[in-house]
C-alpha cells in the first residue's frame, strides 16, 4: 500500500511541476507573440512561481518532506503578496493597466489566482496525507533515475529557467529593468551598433 501512495505522491509532484513549467513557458509565449516585455514586478512574479516549482522539485529528486511543501507555500504567499502590490497599481480606474487581459484576467491577476491554488493545494496535500510528506525513504523504493517522463520534466523546469534568465538579461542587460520596458535593451544596443 505504501508503494501505491509513493507513486500517486509522485505523480502529484510530477503534475506539480508540469503545471509550473506551462506557466512558465506561458508567460513566456505571451512575451514573445504578443510582444509584451515583463515589468520588474512581472519579473519577480516569474522567479516565484519557478520558486513554487523547486520544492516539488524537492519532493521528486529527495522524497516527499513537508520542508519541501513549506518551502513551495512560503514561494507562492510571497509571489502572492508582488502580484498583489501590481494589482493595487493598476485597480483605480484611470490609472491603466500592464499588458492586455488573457481569459479576462492581467497575467499579474493570474499570478495572484495561482498562488491561492499552490496554497490550498499544498495544505490539501499536507493534511490529507501526513505521513506521506513526513517520511523521505518512501519514493527510494521507485527508481526515479529511471522515469523518462520525470527527467524530461526536470529538464523542462531547468530549460524554462534557463529561458526567463536568457530573455531578462536581452530585456534589460546588467543594469535595473526599466519599469515600463517597450523593447529588448541589448537588441537595441547591437542593432546601434550595426
Amino acid at each position: 500500500m505504501t508503494l501505491i501512495k509513493s507513486k500517486l505522491m509522485l505523480l502529484s509532484n510530477a503534475i506539480d511541476i508540469f503545471a509550473v513549467v506551462s506557466i512558465s513557458l506561458a508567460a513566456v509565449l505571451v512575451q514573445i507573440f504578443m510582444h509584451e516585455l515583463p515589468c520588474p514586478l512581472c519579473l519577480l512574479q516569474r522567479i516565484g512561481i519557478m520558486a513554487i516549482g523547486f520544492g516539488y522539485l524537492m519532493n521528486i529528486m529527495f522524497g516527499n518532506r513537508i520542508v519541501h511543501y513549506a518551502y513551495s507555500t512560503l514561494a507562492a504567499v510571497i509571489t502572492l503578496l508582488i502580484a498583489i502590490r501590481q494589482i493595487l497599481l493598476h485597480i483605480v480606474p484611470g490609472s491603466g493597466y500592464y499588458g492586455d487581459a488573457i481569459f479576462g484576467l492581467h497575467l499579474y491577476s493570474w499570478v495572484f489566482v495561482i498562488c491561492i491554488l499552490v496554497i490550498i493545494w499544498n495544505t490539501l496535500i499536507i493534511t490529507m496525507y501526513p505521513d506521506e510528506v513526513k517520511h523521505e525513504h518512501l519514493l527510494k523504493n521507485i527508481k526515479i533515475e529511471h522515469n523518462k517522463i520525470i527527467k524530461f520534466l526536470v529538464l523542462l523546469y531547468l530549460f524554462s529557467i534557463l529561458l526567463n534568465v536568457i530573455l531578462t538579461f536581452l530585456e534589460c542587460g546588467v543594469s535595473q529593468c526599466p519599469e515600463d520596458p517597450i523593447s529588448y535593451f541589448l537588441i537595441d544596443k547591437i542593432n546601434s551598433i550595426i
